[in-house]
């Protein structure tokens, strides 16, 4: 398998073997992601009530555990079949319920009404995100006002010296700050804590 597309199947756009083994067993995610989960839902706090959409939502771990937190609804959204259906095993009753709702789409363009969500959380995706200010701006068009973006990412100005960091867009806090200030968000706030870079930004009301 070349390289280019073992980061596909196994990390950028999951798909079978790779899939199955990263999204789809226990966990439903590779290892070190529930502790980037831990890290994100400690710093957003309460999202009881909240009406969440988790961009590039793989396995739909962090789905499960937001629901479990209170959130009124959460919908995932990814462009692999593969991790969805996955996703969708680990969250059936919540599916059936319609609590949780699963979408595949391209996040350049979300299937996602104007104002419909009012938390949005991506982790461990937004560095494969190409044209970051086209996926912020419909992170911004689908917010409710006052709707609160947390990213979970990694750091730049440089990206991991492993096979996957070759497709990886990373940025310095002060251009991922720059980044979301330009797609009309404000109360911006970019750092790096546990080796993550968190940033937060809210759609004015």
């Amino acid at each position: 398998m070349d390289r280019q597309r073992f980061i596909d199947d196994s990390a950028r756009r999951p798909r079978g073997r790779l899939a199955q083994e990263g999204y789809g067993g226990a966990s439903g995610a590779p290892p070190g992601h529930e502790e980037i989960f831990d890290l994100l839902l400690a710093r957003v706090g309460s999202v009881t009530g909240e009406r969440v959409l988790d961009m590039g939502c793989g396995g739909g771990r962090l789905m499960e555990r937001l629901l479990q937190l209170g959130a009124a609804e959460v919908t995932g959204v990814d462009h692999s079949p593969d991790v969805l259906e996955f996703a969708r095993r680990r969250n059936a009753d919540a599916c059936r319920l319609g609590t949780a709702r699963l979408r595949l789409a391209d996040v350049r363009e979300l299937p996602c009404a104007d104002g419909e969500f009012t938390l949005v959380v991506t982790t461990s995706a937004f560095f494969f995100f190409e044209n970051p200010h086209t996926v912020l701006t419909e992170i911004h068009r689908v917010l409710a006002p006052g709707g609160r973006l947390v990213i979970a990412t990694v750091p730049g100005p440089e990206p991991p010296d492993n096979v996957w960091g070759s497709a990886m867009h990373v940025y310095t806090d002060e251009e991922l700050e720059e980044l979301q200030r330009g797609a009309a968000f404000e109360n911006v706030r970019v750092g790096v804590a546990e080796g993550i870079q968190l940033a937060f930004a809210g759609k004015p009301r």
